[in-house]
Formats: structure tokens, C-alpha cells, sequence
């Protein structure tokens, strides 16, 4: 099989990727139906989101 595969930027052997894609054809079955929660709505007392160094500058202050 000849193909070019790149996994990060890198070349894979033809060999390598050959066992990629013999693994990925084994594979089986259905893939599993997510069902994802409904949030509430936003309101002004939902607590925002903060950067991690936000969050530790407002516990060092306290």
C-alpha cells in the first residue's frame, strides 16, 4: 500500500503506517450515542469563567 502519512510533522515508514491502518480496520462496532445535558440558562449570577492566574491573584488578595 503507498500512501504519505504525517503524524506530527513526521514521515511515517510505510510499514508504520501499514500497522495504523490494519489497526484502525479492526476496529468494530457502533459508536455510542452522547446525549449531552441542557444547561440552564446564563443569568448575571453566573459565575464567570476566570484565567488560572486571575483566580490565584483573587485567593492570594484574600
Amino acid at each position: 500500500m503507498r500512501y504519505r502519512t504525517y503524524l506530527k510533522l513526521k514521515e511515517l515508514k510505510e510499514e508504520e503506517g501499514d500497522l495504523i491502518v490494519a489497526f484502525l480496520n479492526s476496529l468494530t462496532g457502533k459508536v455510542p450515542e452522547v446525549a449531552y445535558p441542557v444547561l440552564p440558562a446564563e443569568t448575571a449570577a453566573t459565575p464567570q469563567n476566570k484565567p488560572p492566574e486571575v483566580a490565584t491573584e483573587a485567593r492570594n488578595q484574600h
